[in-house]
């Protein structure tokens, strides 16, 4: 059953772009959970999985796409108690992050 106009609130993605940011998507979450942000990476092409890629002989140039959207996704915090000021201390950091990556 779906409710409309209701949100899980179960992940909030973003796509980091290394070529606009300076770091790494590795980078940009050692950096935020440095800073008390807790990050996640929930999205991994199935490719990239040893089971699949072992099994069929999967490499990441054969689908370069899912490749580049793995490597760049990190899922931000996102909890149905999280307050205001959680929302802005995680929008700080981000922010911050934004400044020290551009200036890399």
């Amino acid at each position: 059953i779906t409710m409309p106009g209701r949100h899980a609130l179960h992940l909030y993605v973003v796509e980091l772009d290394e070529d606009v940011l300076g770091i790494t998507r590795d980078e940009a979450m050692d950096y935020l959970q440095r800073h008390g942000v807790g990050v996640g990476i929930h999205y991994y092409g199935m490719h990239l999985q040893p089971y699949y890629a072992e099994r069929y002989a999967l490499r990441p140039e054969q689908f370069p796409h899912a490749t580049r959207a793995s490597r760049r996704m990190l899922s931000l915090p996102l909890y149905p108690r999280m307050s205001d000021a959680d929302v802005e201390s995680v929008l700080e950091t981000v922010r911050s992050l934004a400044a020290v990556g551009a200036g890399a």
